[in-house]
């Protein structure tokens, strides 16, 4: 009696094998952009490994109806599509790792951020507010070679807001020559204005010693509180050499604390003036 044939690609075995390969090009395309589908490529190989079982099932069933050739080539695609299910399912799960992985490094990298833009603000206000406490006049300071509009190549500035009478003193200490309000001209150095008393909230006047030319030397720098309406002042001020050129050096001194009575003033330090340069020896006071 002739064998009956059987028909091994029947409908319901087409399905599970249409379906599984679908699944598998499926995840060929979700899985490599790392987004938020890769729970649905998990669940999506979880139905694909059960209808591979049921393709195994199948097969297994086909063995001893179909030639043997037939039976060997459905059973490596199936070996291979196992291999590819549990390539996939590592893949996966490597790729969910690394999400977690880079989902906690940028809540670090954000946080971090964070503490930069915080610190950034506390900079920004922290160099507005010394800029704000740079002594003005018209808008100017030090700009275009000049030292509140005076040519000068050295400059020693101080400023006070009190309505007193401060006087800046300047030693030559290589000569003895003292440059104040009651000699104000020398070859190494001129004084700019003697301010006697602050006319109103806005005057923002300053006593400055300079240089027109750089003139090297040894320099003592002292305040002196002559007369006021109140009982102190609080000075500020910096010295500076090559003002507004790139190769401007700018030293800032210690606010000094001025009180009446004190005709002898307070020294605040020694300046030394190179070609080249500028550096300050600041006393203790």
């Amino acid at each position: 009696m002739k064998r009956k044939d059987i028909n091994i690609f029947g409908t319901s075995f087409l399905d599970l094998l249409s379906g599984a390969l679908a699944a598998v090009i499926i995840l060929f395309i979700i899985v490599p952009k790392m987004t938020s589908s890769q729970q649905d490529a998990l669940e999506e190989i979880e139905r694909m490994n059960i209808q591979v079982e049921d393709l195994s099932s199948l097969i297994a069933q086909l063995e001893n109806s179909v030639p043997q050739n037939v039976f060997d080539e459905l059973q490596q695609r199936l070996e291979e599509l196992q291999q590819t299910i549990s390539n996939l399912t590592t893949q996966v799960e490597n790729l969910q790792q690394r999400v977690e992985t880079a989902e906690a490094q940028n809540e670090s990298l954000r946080s971090e951020i964070e503490q930069l833009r915080e610190a950034n603000q506390q900079l920004q206000e922290r160099v507005q507010e010394l800029q704000d406490r740079q002594p003005q006049q018209d808008g100017q300071g030090i700009s275009d070679g000049k030292v509140f509009g005076i040519n000068a190549e050295v400059g020693v500035v101080c400023f006070w807001r009190e309505d007193v009478d401060v006087d800046l003193h300047v030693y030559n200490l290589s000569n003895g020559e003292h440059c104040y309000f009651g000699n104000t001209e020398f070859i190494w150095g001129k004084l700019n204005q003697d301010i006697q008393r602050r006319t109103s909230q806005n005057d923002d006047r300053f006593e400055l010693f300079y240089q027109e030319e750089v003139v090297p030397g040894t320099y003592e720098v002292s305040l002196v509180f002559f007369d006021g309406r109140t009982n102190r002042a609080h000075v500020e001020g910096y010295f500076v050499m090559h003002p507004g050129s790139n190769s401007q050096i700018k030293i800032p001194y210690r606010d000094v604390d001025l009180v009446p009575n004190n005709r002898v003033g307070i020294k605040i330090g020694r300046l030394t003036v190179t070609n080249s340069s500028i550096s300050f020896q600041q006393y203790n006071y």
